[in-house]
């Protein structure tokens, strides 16, 4: 009896085989429309207000009613850019629209908005406000072009306090007066002042520093409520940032916490009535609470670090019962209200619901020592079946990659959703993604940024080595299958760490990253004191050797595995030609080298098209060195905003890999010779079919793979019979019906 054999595939990883929905779709990450941010709790404690994707400025509020369990909507006709709650579920919305901003005070219950008329507005910020007087202040732009700060209530009565001095923000007592603020300086950086008998006095001011980048360690946190107290992070006489209370009228300072790990970062604050900072958190990895002794939250402190992974307390009801609690896991973060009086935690909601049907990836910390004793935090993401005890190691070492940050001074990064998201599309394709941390980072103090002067060639590439070497040691890491990764800064350390520790690496992706320094250092964005302290001054010649010897580009031939880079025609920052000069040598010199280009694309990638079309070539770039699972992706008129300057595979060779037929065949294809054969690798339910049998034959003709498949019969002899096949994004088409689904 004869037998046709027919082949039919599925878009699963082959790791993945019966588990179809495992690879998340590249597009859930890079569209942000359901993705909660940016909370805050109602004075009563039993609502909880956030918006959707804060990268774009939109027109509906959401908030999630605690008791009803349930999320509810509210769209205004206008976009706003911030909101405030106050009591009796009464908002109050800085909207804006063509004409300029405005005000506005929405009822939750009766859904009335009301448009507070008392001043025109061009420009607004609001700094405070009193849920007691129903007042809040705000510095004002008119449309006149005058500019003030005022005190304004619910009601639309607007009081000028003070012309516009130009400070960064104002700080504020219980009563809405102005008692400090922040103040630019010529250098880049900033001041603190205070208001003293109606005349501003100078608390502090600070040279520049890299921590800038990030807003800057030394800020101010608050003002006590009677105004006698200003509370500030500062590290003028330290290597970290200390907390300090400053009193107005005196002058005395004093250090209220002296954190050892980290400097205080102005986030998760815990206050009292009084508005005093009780608890404050550094970032060393993980996040260290520091409690100021016999304030009576250090109990609330214990039970809740039992139950959350990386606590975060984002704010507190007006009576400070209840607690706005935050658990970063590594997956999507997970959101709680703790009752200080009963001592419980209740489960609200996570902030991506999209992620709930996929397995989830899990991040856990740990301490590396780099080849100096120096101690670099590091978070390593790992997906939950390949991490059963989920404790940051996975079951089997598995391929790994290593992520580098852009900067390289851009400390406290490793909660950004626009950063996180790709190492949660790497870990969900199965591999270990570690966020590096290394000298020069900014919020770790001023000796871990100093061990990084002149040392991008040289120390700083030894960090990363020091973790890949962890990795390894701990059972994290295959060896020979340790990836690099990163943007700007990052790009230039991938480059820097296949050139100077090229038996280290089996591959890199770099973005928008600098190969030559010696001429990115002569652009305007590099050529200032900053640079040329941290990095080479180029205005010397040991600083142009040194940049010299520090440059990717000066060492292709030290190059030994895969590079892919990737840029963007309008980077102000690192220009395209640093990508496309490295590039066009490796590929002279014989390496191998992929290059993606965007000639519409700024530095750091804006157009959610851009990432998702990068990583479909960069997915398949890693399988080809690591192995890990990937997405295929074909080209269409969707996404075609790029340029293949040298690609990642030639075109015809994309048909490579591994697919699966009816009856559980899976079969590969190969190439030899030319043509492209499809063998099986696992037979499955034909039991005519054994491990190694050709079931077809193909030859590319630029578009199409044209060839003979094979009907097999029952004595295990066959027909050739004429076949096309055409490659789509989920796996082939052929001419005979049937579509082969990639599993790899």
């Amino acid at each position: 009896m004869k037998k046709v054999i027919i082949i039919f595939l599925g878009l699963i990883p082959l790791q993945f085989f019966g588990q179809q929905d495992s690879l998340i779709p590249r597009e859930v990450f890079f569209n942000s429309d359901d993705r909660k941010e940016f909370f805050k709790l109602n004075p009563s404690g039993d609502k909880v207000f956030y918006i959707k994707n804060i990268y774009e400025i939109g027109s509906d509020l959401f908030y999630y009613d605690i008791n009803l369990k349930n999320e509810f909507k509210i769209s205004f006709k206008d976009k706003f850019s911030s909101y405030f709650t106050f009591n009796n579920n009464t908002l109050l919305i800085n909207f804006r629209n063509e004409i300029g901003q405005y005000f506005g005070v929405y009822n939750i219950e009766t859904k009335e908005l009301k448009i507070l008329e008392g001043i025109k507005i061009d420009r607004s910020k609001i700094y405070d406000f009193n849920r007691d007087t129903n007042e809040a202040v705000a510095i004002i732009v008119g449309k006149e072009g005058e500019k003030g700060v005022y005190k304004f209530n619910l009601d639309g009565q607007f009081q000028l306090l003070r012309k516009a001095e130009g400070f960064l923000n104002l700080y504020f007592d219980g009563n809405l007066n102005i008692v400090a603020g922040e103040k630019p300086t010529q250098n880049r950086s900033k001041s603190f002042h205070y208001l003293k008998n109606d005349e501003w006095q100078l608390l502090r001011e600070y040279d520049f520093r890299e921590d800038m980048f990030v807003g800057g360690v030394n800020n101010i946190v608050s003002v006590s409520k009677d105004g006698s107290r200003v509370y500030f992070s500062d590290n003028s006489s330290s290597d970290k940032t200390n907390l300090i209370e400053f009193n107005v009228q005196t002058g005395k300072e004093t250090t209220l916490i002296e954190p050892t790990k980290a400097d205080i970062i102005p986030a998760s604050i815990i206050f009292d009535k009084n508005s005093k900072p009780l608890s404050v958190v550094s970032l060393f990895g993980k996040p260290h609470r520091l409690t100021i002794q016999n304030s009576n939250i250090e109990e609330h402190i214990e039970i809740l670090q039992k139950e959350i992974n990386e606590l975060h307390i984002l704010d507190q009801s007006i009576d400070n019962i209840f607690w706005l609690v935050e658990n970063m896991n590594g997956g999507a973060n997970e959101y709680y209200r703790y009752d200080t009086k009963t001592k419980k935690l209740k489960f609200l909601f996570n902030d991506f619901p999209r992620l709930d049907a996929f397995p989830k990836n899990y991040r856990n910390s740990f301490v590396v020592k780099s080849f100096d004793d120096l101690e670099l935090p590091i978070n390593v993401y790992i997906r939950e079946d390949l991490d059963k005890d989920k404790n940051g190691i996975p079951d089997k070492p598995l391929p790994t990659i290593l992520y580098v940050h852009g900067g390289p001074w851009v400390g406290w990064m490793n909660n950004n959703w626009l950063i996180t998201r790709n190492l949660h599309l790497l870990a969900n394709r199965g591999y270990v993604v570690i966020f590096t941390e290394f000298r020069s980072a900014s919020t770790y103090g001023k000796s871990f940024l100093n061990k990084s002067n002149n040392q991008w060639g040289d120390a700083m590439v030894k960090d990363k080595k020091a973790i890949a070497e962890w990795a390894i040691k701990n059972k994290v890491a295959i060896s020979d299958k340790i990836g690099l990764f990163g943007w700007s800064y990052g790009g230039y350390a991938t480059m820097a760490g296949l050139s100077f520790e090229p038996d280290t690496y089996a591959c890199g992706i770099a973005m928008y990253g600098i190969s030559d320094l010696e001429s990115f250092l002569q652009t305007p964005f590099a050529n200032n004191d900053t640079w040329k302290k941290r990095v080479a001054n180029i205005n010397t010649s040991e600083g142009v050797e040194l940049a010299k010897k520090h440059s990717p580009i000066n060492y292709i031939n030290q190059i030994k595995v895969p590079l892919l880079l990737s840029t963007g025609g309008k980077d102000q920052r690192v220009n395209f030609s640093q990508s496309h000069t490295m590039a066009d040598k490796m590929n002279a010199a014989g390496k191998e080298v992929s290059y993606i280009y965007y000639p519409d694309e700024v530095h750091d990638y804006r157009d959610p098209k851009s990432w998702v079309s990068f990583w479909g070539f960069a997915e398949k770039f890693l399988h080809n060195s690591l192995g890990g699972s990937y997405i295929q992706f074909v080209p269409n008129e969707v996404y075609n905003n790029f340029e293949i300057k040298y690609p990642v595979l030639n075109p015809e060779d994309a048909i490579i890999g591994n697919y699966k037929a009816p009856g559980d065949i899976i079969f590969k294809i190969i190439k030899q010779n030319g043509e492209y054969i499809g063998e099986v690798i696992d037979p499955g339910k034909v039991h005519i079919l054994k491990n190694g049998t050709v079931l077809f034959n193909v030859k590319y003709d630029g578009s199409k793979y044209i060839g003979n498949y094979r009907r097999f019969y029952e004595n295990d002899s066959y027909d050739e019979a004429p076949c096309t096949f055409t490659l789509t994004d989920k796996g082939i088409s052929t001419d005979y019906t049937v579509k082969y689904q990639r599993i790899d």
